[in-house]
């Protein structure tokens, strides 16, 4: 067994610890736990496969919703599974260097999560890697727009119609719609002021 192999396990045994003693798996369950993640850490030691990472990150999101729903009833929750997710993500992504999707999966699963924090960081951060594309800019924006970033939102899509002049017009139109699909006190002025720019670039 690798070393990297056995310090996944031991950096795992915490939480093992608090399934067991809050009884949220049954022993037999954390034993297939240990030995599914024991698997996964073995084949991504020898060759790390993007669809190894993919099949993995599904594991624990399907563990993540067992556990959310067997421990309702439970005070101060820990988010381990949240944190393996985000560390499998980032682990992914080293190996596989910006590409868009795992980026935009990374983001979604935090949307997914309601992980505002996390939302907002992944945010700022993906169209750093993936600069000329018009689909992380937008989706982005939207996402800081959805958890109330609204500044954040509009500096976003503002350096993006800096960085893509070639897709200024579509950048405008998704500025307009979000404006309109989340209307604040200044909205009517900033969809005038853009829809200016679009008849300007026409």
């Amino acid at each position: 067994m690798s070393s990297s192999v056995i310090s996944e396990l031991e950096y795992m045994m915490p939480e093992l610890s608090y399934y067991k003693d809050r009884k949220i798996f049954k022993k037999e369950e954390i034993e297939a736990i240990v030995k599914k993640r024991k698997k996964f850490e073995e084949i991504l030691a020898t060759k790390p496969r993007l669809s190894i990472f993919l099949m993995y990150i599904e594991y624990e999101a399907i563990l993540e919703r067992i556990y959310k729903k067997r421990s309702k009833k439970i005070h101060k929750k820990k988010n381990y599974i949240t944190k393996r997710i985000d560390s499998l993500y980032k682990r992914a992504q080293f190996a596989f260097l910006d590409m868009e999707d795992l980026l935009i999966s990374h983001l979604e699963y935090f949307i997914s999560v309601q992980d505002k924090a996390k939302i907002k960081e992944t945010a700022v951060e993906i169209p750093r890697k993936c600069t000329g594309s018009f689909k992380v800019w937008i989706k982005c924006a939207d996402a800081l727009r959805s958890i109330g970033e609204i500044e954040g939102s509009r500096i976003l899509l503002q350096r993006a119609l800096r960085v893509l002049p070639s897709h200024k017009k579509e950048i405008i139109e998704e500025y307009i719609r979000l404006e309109e699909d989340n209307e604040e006190n200044d909205s009517p002025k900033i969809i005038e002021i853009l829809k200016k720019q679009i008849i300007t670039e026409s």
